[in-house]
């Protein structure tokens, strides 16, 4: 199918073009997947190293590589899926391709296989917010693994979401720092919080706290 893309997929285009560690927060149904894979193709271009996708299972099995099948503008690209067994992933990974696609719960797996000869020059983590998690010294398995090569193995990070903040500005740090490594939200999850929150107890252990977001913190 002939792809022609929608003003405000140009818009992204551009956006992602231009910005080598970038966000791309739009709601769901705004073609954010197909604005991705143009920009994509066109990175491809001046450097053909191999771009990692991340995303949930579901999407990482179906919505990716069926986008990059729909339209003929992606002809040029192929696809590896490391999903499934670990003997599985192996063959995947050993495939050459263009887009290699995994799901949030291999990436300690991948990491742990390709940490000293890491060959993805872009990442692309579609739903971002699976990364709010992330802390400096904390944080789920996976999001401590993607630290590990996120900045010192990757040119570029692009991050996708429709709901960047589902529970609120506390979710963004995480996020963030996989963009900038704390420039813009501090250093650290917690120079985050004392800056823009108040800490509430709502509970009697000590980590059953709220956080409510200073006067000052949506503007800023």
């Amino acid at each position: 199918m002939h792809l022609v893309l929608k003003p405000h997929q140009i818009v992204m285009v551009n956006w992602l073009l231009s910005h080598d560690r970038c966000a791309l927060w739009a709601s769901m149904g705004s073609g954010k997947t197909v604005s991705v894979l143009f920009a994509l193709s066109t990175i491809k271009i001046l450097d053909p190293r191999p771009v990692l996708i991340i995303a949930p299972l579901r999407v990482a099995q179906y919505v990716w590589k069926d986008e990059v099948e729909r339209w003929s503008a992606f002809s040029d690209m192929t696809v590896s899926s490391l999903i499934g067994s670990e003997r599985q992933r192996i063959k995947a990974l050993n495939t050459p391709a263009h887009l290699y696609i995994i799901n949030f719960e291999n990436i300690p797996w991948l990491v742990k296989m390709k940490l000293d000869h890491w060959d993805f020059a872009t990442i692309v983590v579609d739903e971002s917010t699976k990364l709010k998690s992330f802390r400096t010294h904390q944080g789920t398995k996976q999001t401590r693994a993607l630290g590990k090569v996120a900045f010192s193995k990757v040119k570029r990070f692009i991050e996708l979401t429709g709901t960047p903040s589902p529970n609120g500005l506390i979710d963004l740090w995480g996020q963030i720092w996989f963009l900038d490594k704390g420039k813009r939200l501090g250093l650290s999850f917690k120079s985050f919080v004392e800056r823009w929150f108040h800490t509430q107890q709502v509970g009697s252990s000590i980590g059953a706290v709220k956080h409510i977001p200073k006067i000052n913190a949506q503007k800023e």
